[in-house]
């Protein structure tokens, strides 16, 4: 029992940095996330602001911008593509 505790003081620096790296990863996977929500909604603005996107497909794309882009040859992918 009195070697319990020299081991346990010696952990509980570790265990504090671990911690504190868990929390500034979460603050920055956070603020990314923000980041991307901001950058998608200027474009959309400029995107409209340009007549280049229809307010009716604005509208869909809105609604499908939290899915992910289909990677080239996936299921997803191929359902999209015509036959060759």
């Amino acid at each position: 029992m009195d070697s319990l505790w020299p081991a346990i003081e010696t952990l509980i620096p570790s265990i504090g940095i671990l911690g504190l790296f868990y929390l500034i990863l979460r603050h920055i996977m956070e603020g990314d996330r923000r980041e991307r929500v901001a950058q998608a909604q200027w474009e959309r603005e400029h995107d409209l602001m340009k007549g280049a996107v229809a307010p009716g497909e604005e509208e869909a794309r809105l609604q499908n911008a939290h899915l992910p882009k289909a990677a080239p040859g996936t299921m997803s992918s191929r359902a999209t593509t015509p036959p060759e």
